[in-house]
């Protein structure tokens, strides 16, 4: 999971693939990006506890690092 003490940066996502270390998201503006799961949170109305409960279809919002938004192109 993300450090708490780093900038986090918010985003709506779909989920189109999983694996047991990333996921692949489409944040809408048809770019899709692979993101770590180590690398994910998720909000607190969120209705999964943990990035491994994530599953391909799904659509919610996720927190990850700002580094990683920047390195993604998704800042």
């Amino acid at each position: 999971m993300a450090d708490r003490g780093q900038e986090l940066v918010m985003l709506n996502v779909d989920i189109k693939a999983v694996t047991a270390k990333a996921i692949l998201i489409d944040t809408g503006d048809g770019i899709d990006v692979w993101l770590p799961k180590s690398q994910i949170q998720l909000p607190e109305n969120s209705p999964y506890d943990d990035s491994d409960e994530i599953e391909k279809g799904d659509e919610l919002t996720i927190l990850i690092p700002e580094w990683l938004a920047y390195e993604k192109c998704l800042d």
